[in-house]
């Protein structure tokens, strides 16, 4: 079967859900795509299936999009990823559900980092009580990519997000969130690599087994060479 693929964007600016949503027509021209958004922001009318819009803080925007995700009544297997992906390869069902209707990504890229760099940004984002542990063992599962079947455990998800502080809610709120709901439920909750799901771009020749390639932060700027590389022949 198919798979459906919804993203949350708020704001006008739609260069990155552009380019997401036309590599997905490209790739899965037989995929429904979902625009989750806020009140006020336009729809992407000619690229997307249909759409749901939420009512909530933007300025908590992580806190937003995971009330958008628990909102969205699922009824086929749908991926909900970020915007600054690139579909890259044909999905069916099988290639992401194996035993469970919950799939999370777990992270494989610089699993081991820690030291002053991260615990500057720990310190930054008000969560001293990680510092000197690992990348992995703050935020082993990723925000980027959730595949689900079934609306429950994004519920529960969500509710467990709703009971963190302020400083959580704002952005890292979604990781430990996801991180607790499959600590308390593994055998309800499969895991899929990093690599494999959401390959976050670094090196040229890495990224061909992939389904989905990944554009972190500043990398961002790298996403329309790729697309017109990939899809148009590198014009």
């Amino acid at each position: 079967m198919t798979v459906d693929f919804a993203f949350f964007h708020v704001g006008e600016d739609f260069t990155l859900p552009k380019m997401l949503c036309e590599s997905i027509r490209i790739t899965n021209p037989n995929s429904n795509i979902i625009q989750l958004t806020d009140k006020k922001t336009p729809i992407l009318t000619d690229l997307v299936t249909k759409y749901l819009r939420v009512d909530g803080n933007k300025d908590n925007l992580m806190f937003l999009r995971s009330k958008a995700y628990q909102s969205y009544k699922i009824d086929k297997p749908t991926l909900f990823i970020d915007t600054d992906m690139l579909v890259i390869k044909e999905i069916d069902e099988n290639n992401i559900f194996k035993n469970n209707d919950l799939v999370l990504c777990e992270r494989e890229f610089q699993k081991e980092l820690k030291g002053d760099d991260f615990n500057a940004y720990l310190l930054k984002n008000d969560l001293p009580e990680f510092t000197n542990q690992t990348l992995y063992e703050v935020f082993p599962i990723l925000g980027c990519f959730i595949g689900a079947r079934k609306t429950q455990l994004l519920k529960i998800t969500h509710e467990i997000y709703s009971k963190y502080s302020d400083n959580k809610k704002k952005w890292n709120g979604d990781q430990f969130a996801l991180k607790e709901i499959y600590k308390n439920n593994k055998d309800k909750i499969d895991l899929i690599s990093e690599n494999k799901i959401a390959y976050p771009i670094r090196r040229d020749e890495e990224y061909h087994n992939a389904f989905i390639i990944h554009f972190k932060g500043n990398l961002k700027i790298m996403m329309k060479p790729y697309f017109d590389r990939i899809f148009n022949n590198g014009k």
